[in-house]
């Protein structure tokens, strides 16, 4: 903090200083910010641009002309700007780049004045061109232009006060054969101050509308991030111990809404990562489709050839298409293991989305109290690993269902029987057609009709279990019964996941994390000492809160007076067409 304006030189000296390396010959884009406050001044920020580079000089970086440019395009496309076009006014001004800069983004000139400065230094009997320029002749401005002469380089030595400046410069124009031509309104610092009060003011009357948009809009961000802050943690313990029982409480309650689904909370509604329903539902989906892509492609003819291959070597009746269970355990073996491998991720991501997401709850929650944070974390960490071995353990159990009670599961029994069934008829229509081809002779003995008969049902028998037929109808019926066991296997993972995500994780996860925080909450309720500790606010938090506030309070006298300049000002979007 600084009393004297005098200082404010050294000070800002001495920042250049830390920005820039000490030859002096670099460029820092980053701002340093003086704060001016008197209950006589104005709300008004007021920026020194450096001026304009066209070449480096040595030492200086080819870059520096590049970043000056962008900081000066940044502040004069702002259209709340007023631009101080300062030009010297010993120097052409055919010659000067700020005034095409100025008109670039300010067509219309209403928002752009000159301001022409060292009029000590101009060359005697230049000066009817320096007056052109100042009577708006030669280089026409709509605001026109004022003449300043500020302190030379010996008053700022000699440590000349702005009062005693200011008098210097009346007497200096007054005393000035050319310059007393002047109107008093387009020479010195005050004129220039009055001038701009007006510019300032017309504006502010012109813009009202898009003003009070932009500080409606600020104040409404404002208030957002206050509430992002949390609540100011009360001094007294009764009213501490109601604070910390109303934020347990409110994240047990929304972490087992949003658990089902149920985004009733403030935060939930404006959050979307807090959806956790959603994005465990969107993890199982992908899951189903992955598994879907996976099923063996049992029409592929390398696949075909090894599973005749496997059929060939066992003969027995245990399963249709299958010499023994054995062979179709070790033909689904190696997808299983895939399986599992597809399962096992997505029941990771599951448990990642959950925790994150509660994380995410808890640091939107308990902002202000780290303490707290760091509790809810640690239980929440500990209960979803629990509940991660848990759902692992069930998923083990699953696979080895798939495998151990393949050859007694009644649902893939009935499957295959319908197989049986189906071949069952079509060997008996085959048969009968060719019975029917070849009719009974009444002459026949009853030897040759007994043979027909025998030979008949024979080529029934032989055609259901598939003797004699060749690979093809072996075949089939392998193929037939894997695609009964991976459609059955299929269904009855996806139900089991999703019902293990379900229960295990997130409406338990949610109920263990709620009971132990209640239960903790009962722990530091009963000792004052580590309630306070626990409760202790971030002092970032209540440093930001109270510079929120100060924003908030100056914004809402900003309107205020807003109100009294343009009565009825409706407050109007810049970006409205």
């Amino acid at each position: 903090r600084l009393s004297a304006v005098e200082a404010l030189s050294e000070r800002l000296a001495e920042a250049a200083a830390i920005l820039c390396p000490e030859n002096g010959s670099e460029f820092s884009t980053e701002v340093i910010q003086v704060q001016v406050q008197s209950p006589t001044m104005p709300n008004l920020s007021l920026i020194d641009l450096p001026g304009i580079i066209r070449t480096t000089t040595a030492g200086q970086d080819r870059s520096v002309i590049a970043n000056v440019d962008a900081l000066l395009e940044s502040y004069l496309k702002q259209p709340e700007t007023v631009i101080l076009a300062v030009i010297p006014a010993n120097q052409d001004i055919a010659t000067i780049d700020i005034l095409e800069r100025a008109h670039h983004f300010d067509p219309a000139g209403v928002r752009t004045i000159g301001v022409l400065t060292k009029p000590d230094l101009i060359d005697r009997g230049a000066e009817d061109e320096v007056l052109k320029i100042v009577q708006n002749v030669r280089k026409p401005l709509k605001l026109g232009y004022v003449i300043v002469k500020n302190r030379s380089q010996l008053e700022l030595k000699n440590s000349v006060t702005l009062a005693q400046s200011q008098l210097n410069e009346d007497a200096y124009f007054e005393g000035h054969d050319v310059w007393k031509k002047i109107v008093p309104s387009s020479r010195g610092i005050k004129p220039l101050c009055e001038r701009l009060t007006c510019i300032i003011v017309n504006r502010s009357m012109d813009r009202g509308p898009f003003l009070k948009w932009y500080l409606v809009d600020k104040l409404n961000k404002t208030e957002s991030k206050l509430t992002e802050l949390g609540i100011e943690i009360p001094d007294t313990a009764v009213a501490m111990s109601k604070t910390l029982i109303k934020i347990v409480a409110r994240y047990c309650a929304t972490l087992r809404q949003i658990a089902v689904g149920d985004y009733r909370d403030q935060l939930a509604q404006s959050n979307t990562e807090l959806r956790i329903r959603y994005h465990v539902t969107q993890i199982l989906e992908e899951l189903r489709q992955n598994l879907a892509n996976n099923v063996p492609d049992l029409n592929n003819e390398e696949y075909a050839h090894k599973l005749h291959a496997g059929v060939s070597e066992m003969r027995g009746r245990e399963l249709p298409g299958f010499g023994h269970t054995r062979l179709l355990l070790s033909t689904v073996a190696d997808e299983l293991q895939a399986w599992q491998l597809q399962v096992d991720e997505a029941v990771s991501q599951a448990f990642n989305a959950y925790t994150s997401t509660a994380n995410a709850l808890a640091m939107k929650m308990t902002v202000q109290i780290p303490k707290l944070y760091d509790e809810i974390l640690s239980c929440l960490h500990l209960t979803c690993d629990l509940q991660a071995m848990e759902v692992g353990k069930r998923v083990d159990e699953m696979f080895l269902r798939c495998t151990e009670s393949a050859s007694t599961d009644q649902d893939l029994i009935d499957s295959i029987n319908v197989i049986r069934f189906s071949r069952f008829e079509n060997a008996l229509k085959d048969v009968f057609a060719a019975a029917k081809d070849n009719q009974i002779d009444a002459k026949q003995s009853k030897a040759e009709l007994q043979k027909h008969i025998l030979d008949t049902l024979g080529g029934f028998y032989m055609h259901y279990h598939s003797i004699g037929f060749g690979a093809t109808v072996q075949l089939e019926d392998a193929q037939a019964a894997l695609r009964a066991y991976w459609s059955i296997c299929e269904k009855r993972i996806n139900e089991d996941v999703e019902s293990a995500v379900d229960m295990m994780l997130l409406q338990r996860c949610s109920e263990v994390i709620e009971t132990t925080l209640l239960s903790r909450t009962q722990e530091w309720l009963s000792d004052p000492v580590r309630l306070s500790v626990m409760m202790s606010e971030d002092p970032k938090v209540i440093e930001e809160r109270k510079h929120l506030k100060m924003v908030r309070t100056n914004i809402k006298a900003a309107l205020e007076k807003l109100d009294v300049i343009i009565p009825g000002c409706i407050a109007k979007s810049p970006f409205t067409l």
